[in-house]
């Protein structure tokens, strides 16, 4: 969608009201209700937006989202889609985010369930959250200092960032079920180790 002339910013910065409606829908992120026309009431296409410019996807130019080069190879080759996906999702500025985003890609590509690492409570919902826990439990237990609600809510806010990512186009992603599709598994794999 950002080939060709790109996808022309607001005044404010955030993307047009249809390429974000158009993104939404196609992308597999809408959800059973809303337009999905505004990027700043709609945290999954800034969350996309952001990701994609993070992997070297896209850059803005001149009042636009533009393809940037590696975006441009991409784009015609889904193996070096894959794979500049794929190392977007363990850069973050911060090393405690960049812990919390290969730990959640650890856990996905190992199927990970509640209460297969160690005990919680009988059906913990959703299991989006069980998984952002044990993210901050197994950082605490790296040595990361997890003490309180705030921190551990925030590991859970960063695992589920790339949960979306992962999960984008895959019906289960706003029922609060992790994602468990082959190529999801697949991609995060890719992630971690390149392969």
């Amino acid at each position: 969608m950002a080939g060709g002339d790109g996808i022309r910013l607001t005044a404010a910065g955030w993307m047009e009201p249809a390429a974000c409606e158009r993104l939404w829908h196609e992308g597999g992120l809408g959800w059973d209700f809303g337009k999905g026309n505004r990027e700043q009431n709609t945290p999954e296409l800034t969350i996309l937006r952001e990701e994609c410019t993070r992997a070297g996807l896209i850059r803005r130019h001149k009042g636009r989202l533009v393809l940037a080069r590696p975006g441009r190879h991409a784009a015609t080759n889904p193996h070096a889609l894959a794979r500049a996906v794929a190392s977007g999702l363990t850069k973050a500025k911060e090393p405690v985010d960049q812990a919390v985003r290969v730990l959640t890609l650890l856990l996905v590509a190992a199927r990970w369930r509640p209460g297969t690492l160690h005990p919680v409570a009988d059906n913990p919902l959703p299991d989006r959250f069980a998984l952002g826990d044990e993210v901050a439990r197994l950082l605490a237990g790296a040595g990361w200092e997890v003490s309180g609600p705030g921190e551990l809510r925030y590991a859970v806010g960063h695992a589920d960032t790339v949960l979306t990512l992962l999960a984008a186009g895959y019906p289960d992603l706003h029922r609060g079920a992790l994602p468990d599709a082959g190529a999801v598994r697949a991609l995060a794999r890719m992630a971690i180790f390149g392969t």
